[in-house]
């Protein structure tokens, strides 16, 4: 198993996101308090400790969780789900969405938010439909620095990347990886999960 995967082992189509990187980050930065974004700190916290995964968000959680508040953590902006865009969030963010749409991997999309002196420690993500293999795309939209992600070799060394706008971070999700941000500022990145398996991405199978 590949631990980072080249962005152009996925998709040429990715480099979209770099070619509007100034104008994505300018409309993220103007409109960022009129964004829905939930928190799920303490979800993510208990479920990474307790079963070392990443607490499953999906529609019901979402709809559950509390709305971000001035308390550091880390907070989720939904942008497409199921192919349709979250409509809230969207119509702030039509650059974004234009350019994703147009990537093509709308299935499962979000803006993350990771604030200063915050991680989520080792844990797996399990997949949305089991036996179908997802990748984790992260894309460097809003960072500053202090910011990294690491990924447990199979020998227990650890890779450990450091992040940046404009780069991509590939991964399967099942591989064991944390995230924290030393920096001073939020770290806010666009996660995009996506389907390798052809034949379920033309189904139109629902996550």
């Amino acid at each position: 198993m590949q631990n980072f995967i080249p962005s152009q082992d996925i998709s040429t189509k990715l480099t979209l996101l770099n070619t509007y990187h100034n104008t994505i980050l300018e409309e993220y930065r103007s409109n960022i308090f009129d964004l829905e974004f939930k928190d799920f700190t303490n979800e993510q916290n208990y479920y990474i400790s307790k079963f070392k995964q990443g607490y499953p968000i999906g529609f019901d959680t979402y709809s559950k969780a509390r709305l971000k508040s001035d308390k550091l953590g880390w907070h989720i902006a939904p942008l497409f789900a199921q192919k349709k865009p979250f409509t809230l969030n969207a119509r702030r963010l039509p650059t974004l969405i234009s350019v994703l749409d147009q990537i093509g991997f709308t299935d499962v999309c979000a803006i993350n938010v990771l604030d200063p002196g915050q991680s989520l420690n080792w844990h797996i993500d399990k997949d949305y439909i089991p036996g179908v293999q997802l990748l984790r795309v992260i894309w460097g939209m809003d960072i500053f620095d202090g910011s990294c992600i690491q990924i447990l070799n199979p020998d227990y060394s650890v890779e450990t990347k450091i992040m940046k706008n404009k780069e991509f971070y590939i991964f399967h999700p099942q591989s064991m990886h944390r995230v924290e941000n030393l920096g001073d500022t939020p770290r806010a990145v666009v996660c995009i999960d996506y389907i390798v398996d052809d034949k379920y991405r033309e189904s139109g199978i629902s996550l």
